[in-house]
């Protein structure tokens, strides 16, 4: 037998052990039961939302003085109507270029328009904003820059532009993280959510889903937007985050969405569609239900990564027709001051609507912190002092240029020929007899 001695040393030697165990066990059940309420609470149809609403109104926004963004746009379209394939063949070689520059410190803005058929250019307009004057260019077809006078509401428009983007970008932050709470709470106070189990197609696959919807009426959505537009305007840290604001705007939009007495009991629905246990969105839904059975909806689904698929379905007489379906590619790169990429819209349209096919390609460009172009418009003039030697030599450098020239003779050959159509019909010595009264009024 052991000695009493020896008993207690081997008990004290598995105390440790068995106390390691014990805390082992409590810690692990903590562990556990944290896990269950933690997926019990992002389970819930509001924290899904909550979560979706901070996901897209916190995307990083670029800090910068000066900016410049090309795109250029292609469009090309295919359909069996023999009526408009032809001038649908026309439209594939057509390019829309677009051109923004942006100096917010000198208070500078450049935007052009530019459309192209084949390698030609076809007519390029130019507009410039420097400091409170504006400008107009058109690119071969006068070689003058066009001053255009502002009125104190257009000036006012302009420099308060300009104050927006120079707005100190922590308190851009400040006021985004407010309205975020603001719509947040506003949300769940007036919303009604669900959830349940569905199966969406992403690809080819059938896949299961967790569907969270929330509906609101439009009478609940008028309230959201008139109590956050309330609440914003009493909010001391919002107003602070913008330079002589008062809320006075917000207050009226508030007051003007209260007085705003809806008829239609229409409501609008909005479903996040989730998989996995850290609900990862796969699938937006936006629904729209009136009072006069006119609905619709569109359904975005996240196929794989930068590649999404959409379908616009309508409602209407009781019929549910598949409107327009397609597909959207994006294509990005990023570096530290600029950004590139592509964005490819592909579009099918029912044939209950029309038959027509349509694809769109963006290529875009976008430099950060680059000097933008120096505009001279030393040589300009003035709109109202335009002569009419200025006019007319814009009308006829107009005719010289491909596609509008086109359309400008037809629309002056359909002119001439409706005006010898009519004086083919009307003879006015012998087929009227012109009386006085006919050109006598009565007011």
């Amino acid at each position: 037998m052991e000695t009493i001695e020896q008993v207690n040393e081997d008990f004290n030697e598995k105390k440790p052990k068995k106390t390691k165990l014990i805390v082992g066990i409590v810690l692990t059940l903590i562990v556990i039961a944290a896990l269950i309420a933690y997926f019990c609470i992002v389970t819930k149809p509001q924290y899904v939302f909550d979560k979706a609403i901070d996901n897209f109104f916190t995307e990083e926004i670029k800090d910068f003085n000066s900016i410049k963004f090309n795109s250029n746009l292609k469009i090309s379209a295919e359909t069996d109507d023999a009526e408009v394939k032809t001038a649908l063949e026309e439209l594939k070689k057509c390019s829309i270029k677009t051109e923004v520059q942006l100096d917010i410190n000198k208070k500078k803005e450049i935007f052009a328009l530019g459309l192209k058929y084949g390698d030609e250019p076809v007519i390029g307009i130019q507009e410039y904003y420097n400091d409170g004057e504006l400008y107009a260019y058109f690119n071969e077809i006068f070689d003058k820059y066009i001053k255009i006078d502002l009125n104190e509401e257009e000036k006012e428009s302009f420099a308060e532009m300009f104050e927006m983007f120079a707005t100190n970008r922590k308190q851009n932050a400040t006021a985004n993280k407010i309205l975020i709470e603001e719509l947040k709470k506003q949300i769940k106070k007036e919303g009604n959510f669900e959830k349940v189990s569905d199966e969406i197609t992403i690809g080819e696959k059938d896949e299961k889903v967790a569907k969270h919807t929330l509906e609101l009426s439009l009478e609940e959505m008028n309230s959201i937007i008139s109590n956050i537009c309330e609440n914003l305007a009493e909010n001391d840290e919002f107003l602070k985050c913008f330079d002589n604001f008062d809320g006075k705007e917000l207050k009226e939009i508030a007051e003007e969405m209260k007085n705003d007495s809806l008829t239609d009991e229409g409501k609008i629905k909005i479903s996040l569609y989730t998989r996995g246990i850290l609900n990862k969105i796969v699938a937006v839904e936006f629904e729209l239900d009136t009072e006069d059975e006119n609905t619709g909806g569109l359904l975005v689904v996240k196929e794989k990564e930068n590649m999404y698929s959409y379908k616009v379905n309508v409602k209407t007489n009781g019929a549910n027709i598949q409107a327009i379906h397609g597909k959207v590619q994006l294509e990005e790169q990023k570096n530290k001051n600029s950004e590139s990429g592509k964005i490819t819209i592909s579009m099918e349209t029912s044939k209950l609507i029309a038959d027509l096919k349509i694809n769109l390609e963006l290529n875009y460009s976008v430099d950060f912190d680059k000097e933008i172009d120096e505009i001279n418009t030393n040589n300009s003039v003035k709109i109202e002092e335009l002569t009419e030697e200025d006019y007319e030599s814009i009308q006829n450098a107009l005719k010289e240029r491909p596609l509008i020239g086109d359309v400008i003779s037809a629309a002056e050959g359909l002119q001439s020929n409706l005006e010898d159509d009519f004086s083919d019909q009307l003879d006015m010595e012998e087929d009227y007899d012109w009386q006085s009264d006919d050109f006598s009024y009565d007011f």
